[in-house]
């Protein structure tokens, strides 16, 4: 009773053991979301844990910080994995971490902080003005008035 008065005070939740709860069951639990609320990116989503189930497979979750996140961040850079696809995943993690700390009772007491990688993927080849004046010359007189609309309308 007192180990349990104890909890209270610390602003813990009497009875729940976060460091029993493994990385797996938070993975199945963020795979039936998906699944219960017809996702279409199931099949990104059960790619992003299949990476993570390399890296934290049978973790307890309490183990799952940011030094280890950084270091997975590391192991998929290594393996050619672009900034975009790396935070495509972290975003996964995040959301596998904010469910576990929705439920009732929730099965973490922390979302551990998930960095993001900068991504440079600006967009080139846009089609400039001078571009647009030269073009009308290439095309057959039906197109051009085509052209020109979807031109100036964006």
């Amino acid at each position: 009773m007192k180990k349990r008065e104890g909890e209270i005070s610390e602003g813990k939740i009497p009875g729940v053991y976060f460091d029993r709860v493994k990385f797996n069951d938070l993975a199945d639990d963020f795979l039936a979301d998906y699944r219960v609320n017809g996702k279409k990116s199931l099949d990104r989503a059960e790619r992003s844990v299949n990476h993570f189930k390399e890296a934290f497979e049978g973790a307890k979750v309490t183990n799952i910080i940011s030094p280890r996140i950084n270091a997975y961040i590391q192991k998929r850079l290594n393996e050619g994995a672009e900034n975009a696809t790396v935070n495509r995943e972290l975003a996964a993690l995040k959301r596998i971490f904010n469910l576990a700390a929705k439920q009732t009772p929730a099965k973490v007491d922390r979302v551990p902080y998930i960095p993001m990688l900068k991504e440079n993927n600006v967009r080139k080849g846009f089609f400039e003005h001078g571009d647009f004046l030269a073009l009308p010359d290439a095309l057959p007189d039906y197109m051009k008035g085509f052209v020109t609309f979807a031109y100036k309308t964006g």
